[in-house]
């Protein structure tokens, strides 16, 4: 081995480097999809609990979004529709049938 000691070239570097900025943005949009994803099945889940809170035959609370609740009683049941409609004009509907145990 000789004294001269020897590093990188450029052309090595910028290669280095490029690739870098490339995994870098990759991973960035990666996790920017995977936080929107969560961020939709969280509002899904949360839109179906309000769904399934107000079609119980005594609703446990009124949500912040418009709930339009519609009963209709046939042979002894209690048929609830509800439809919700939340901030972002997102829509929901849920339909029940409740029939008292004879």
């Amino acid at each position: 081995m000789n004294g001269r000691m020897r590093g990188f070239s450029l052309p090595e570097t910028l290669l280095a480097l490029l690739l870098l900025a490339i995994v870098s943005s990759g991973l960035a949009n990666w996790q920017r999809a995977l936080a929107h994803g969560l961020r939709v099945q969280s509002q899904t889940l949360r839109q179906w609990r309000m769904l399934e809170q107000q079609s119980d035959i005594a609703p446990v609370q009124q949500a912040p979004a418009q709930i339009t609740r519609r009963e209709t009683s046939q042979g002894g049941c209690v048929s609830i529709s509800v439809t919700l409609t939340g901030p972002q004009g997102d829509r929901g509907q849920l339909n029940r049938l409740h029939c008292p145990v004879k």
